[in-house]
């Protein structure tokens, strides 16, 4: 199931398909799933989702899977959320807000589009919803999800400047309507920058280190392994 439903999980070594299939035990054990809007959950659904999240964390030490996350809520395609608040008073106002395909809600929940994943799926173009979510999980093990994940203070000092100019780059390109390799959505934050750097970084690794070699070297030691081997080289 797991070569079926995630793609980039076929060409692992003996020891990284190894240790991926104990994380994603792991997480199916300890993670709730839920339904929203008629969808029924099935282990199809499940090991989708916990795969792709726990090839985020192969060459982390330990066998953490997302300690303080809990629950994965599943809609069948893109949903509106429907903030609310209470006014003085006691009034609820309540506001619809922007589409959505996923969300990642401090370290204790995901939300995700079916719809979004089986697209994800499809080909290696630096889209994978499962995986932009769960980078946001992946940044936030300690603290908030700020683009700045766990790290040692010697790869801190490099990660730092590196990542502040490249993410003022991206912003600056869009404000002026410029063409950019990295998806646009990355200049929204430093956290959206991160979980973009992650898509594009497990799924197209040769082309952002072709573009970005400097972002590609930081992911691969703040993650501990390297995707190209799981891509053919560029011809």
């Amino acid at each position: 199931m797991l070569r079926a439903r995630v793609p980039l999980s076929r060409n692992l070594s003996d020891a990284q398909r190894a240790r991926l299939e104990g994380l994603v035990q792991l997480f199916l054990d300890e993670k709730t799933f839920i339904g929203c809007r008629g969808v029924r959950v099935n282990e199809v659904m499940k090991v989708s989702v916990a795969g792709h999240a726990c090839l985020l964390l192969l060459g982390q030490d330990d066998m953490d899977v997302y300690p303080d996350l809990s629950t994965i809520y599943l809609y069948p395609s893109t949903y509106v959320r429907r903030d609310e608040w209470a006014l003085d008073g006691g009034m609820v106002v309540r506001e619809e807000g922007a589409p959505f395909d996923g969300e990642s809600w401090d370290r204790s929940s995901v939300v995700l589009s079916l719809r979004a994943i089986r697209e994800s799926v499809r080909d290696f173009d630096g889209f994978n919803v499962v995986i932009h979510e769960f980078a946001h999980q992946f940044d936030a093990r300690v603290g908030e999800s700020n683009g700045c994940p766990p790290m040692d203070r010697e790869l801190h000092q490099r990660w730092a400047p590196v990542m502040r100019k490249a993410w003022d780059k991206l912003v600056d390109d869009v404000r002026l309507e410029k063409e950019t390799y990295l998806d646009p959505y990355g200049a929204e934050s430093p956290a959206e920058f991160f979980a973009v750097l992650s898509e594009e970084f497990l799924e197209c690794p040769h082309g952002l280190e072709k573009m970005h070699p400097d972002l590609f070297s930081l992911l691969r030691e703040v993650y501990r392994f390297d995707p190209r081997e799981w891509h053919a080289a560029p011809t």
